[in-house]
């Protein structure tokens, strides 16, 4: 009685001392776990102008999302502790299909997150213009994402969903490789293993859609050959199937681009859907009054009953925004701050872009409009995210203040730009040292 006493209370001490053996057998493995769940709470999406959001703010299944996670990697933990290799390798390999499908939909598969990457891409490189020319250093020093102007090619698709992603699902991707590659070299049965993953990756492929838009990019450079072959009318069948397929590639400025080129070849320079073309060839010959012209007929002629493309209606009215921007551009550096001061306030009237309120505060400094530019860097700080960028902006907020008088206010501006970058920012250390 009393060994088999002895036997049940060193058996309870052994269950309870198990979860600190299996720490100490397997701690790079509770380490992937923690940097699992570090990385899906992590920043998920990052802009170069508006900054990061994490989980919480793109979706409201947040916690379910969480949770998920946990459960599958606890899976994995148990599965390691019950010496089921293959079982652990398929848990892995749904862990790595979860966050992999999860970080397309925020990047790779979401248009509109495309769409804004390479708006602001294109609003930071004309940020460095305005910069450049107001002897500003290291202006945008802070932007570390590669920018990217079209996702037409399907490598600056990737370079722009790399450059979307944040650190948390990058994080949480490589723990997860990590983790698959673990499972896969404890695994003894290869034919098997190797099975698993090859039905795994043909599975993803095709449930996620990844095979839908590879198919697209291949009818598009099949379309392309198909136009310098003159075949026009299967390139438009070509053409006609890849929104089918990859909705999201109607973001880019290519595509739209190649459907008005086919309109200008098939109907001629007047037709209404050549005009993008025509208004692209115009503003590639540096003819940015030829552009507004076309602008300006198209404004005109919107109300007649023509079909137009949506995203065609915005490569217009990108090239639009980018000709005055252009045009204010060559003022500046002639110092001719009212004609530029009008082109720009033109292409805000057309809509909202970060780099022609950045240009206007300049302005507003040089030509004393020291109101307006307070005013301005109210309205413009809240919009920009990046740490270098806005630093600049309250230090030119603390140059206009200090023209105005109001020298308080001014060291305060000063401050937030050295706090939000204090690496060579000469520009606030000497107001802040004069104020």
């Amino acid at each position: 009685m009393k060994a088999a006493t002895t036997l049940s209370f060193r058996s309870l001490i052994h269950r309870a001392l198990s979860p600190l053996r299996f720490a100490e057998s397997y701690p790079a493995l509770l380490l992937a776990g923690a940097l699992m769940m570090l990385g899906m709470s992590g920043v998920w999406v990052n802009m170069p102008l508006s900054g990061s959001s994490r989980l919480t703010e793109l979706t409201p299944a947040t916690r379910d999302i969480l949770l998920l996670s946990a459960g599958l990697m606890g899976l994995f933990l148990l599965a390691t502790a019950m010496k089921r290799p293959l079982l652990r390798l398929v848990i892995s390999l749904i862990l790595f299909g979860f966050v992999f499908t999860l970080a397309q939909q925020v990047s790779f598969f979401d248009g509109a997150h495309l769409l804004q990457y390479i708006t602001e891409s294109t609003q930071f490189r004309e940020m460095q213009h305005v910069l450049a020319l107001h002897d500003v250093p290291n202006a945008g020093r802070s932007v570390e994402t590669p920018l990217v102007f079209d996702t037409y090619a399907f490598s600056d698709r990737l370079a722009a969903t790399t450059g979307i992603l944040g650190w948390g699902p990058k994080l949480a991707l490589l723990t997860a490789v990590l983790l698959t590659v673990y499972a896969w070299a404890k695994v003894y049965r290869w034919l098997h293993s190797v099975l698993i993953v090859a039905v795994f990756i043909a599975a993803l492929v095709l449930l996620n859609g990844t095979g839908s838009v590879l198919l697209a990019y291949l009818k598009l450079n099949q379309g392309i050959r198909d136009l310098n072959d003159n075949k026009v009318e299967s390139a438009i069948v070509q053409l006609a199937e890849i929104t089918e397929l990859d909705p999201v590639i109607a973001f880019s400025t290519g595509l739209p681009l190649l459907k008005s080129y086919v309109a200008y070849q098939v109907e001629g320079p007047e037709s209404p859907l050549a005009s993008a073309y025509v208004m692209s060839q115009r503003l590639a010959a540096n003819d940015f009054n030829g552009v507004l012209a076309l602008h300006d007929v198209l404004l005109r002629t919107k109300n007649q009953a023509v079909l137009r493309d949506n995203a065609m209606d915005r490569v217009e009215v990108a090239m639009t925004q980018t000709a005055l921007n252009r045009m204010a551009l060559l003022a500046l550096w002639d110092n001719d701050w009212y004609r530029a001061e009008d082109y720009y306030q033109q292409g805000l009237q057309i809509g909202r872009n970060a780099a022609s309120e950045l240009a206007l505060l300049y302005i507003y400094k040089e030509t004393r409009q020291h109101e307006a530019c307070n005013l301005l860097a109210d309205n413009l700080i809240p919009a920009i995210s990046n740490r270098s960028v806005e630093a600049d902006i309250w230090t030119t907020k603390g140059d206009c203040l200090v023209a105005s008088g109001r020298i308080l206010e001014a060291r305060d501006a000063y401050e937030h730009s050295i706090q939000l970058d204090s690496d060579k920012n000469y520009r606030a250390v000497k107001g802040l040292s004069g104020s």
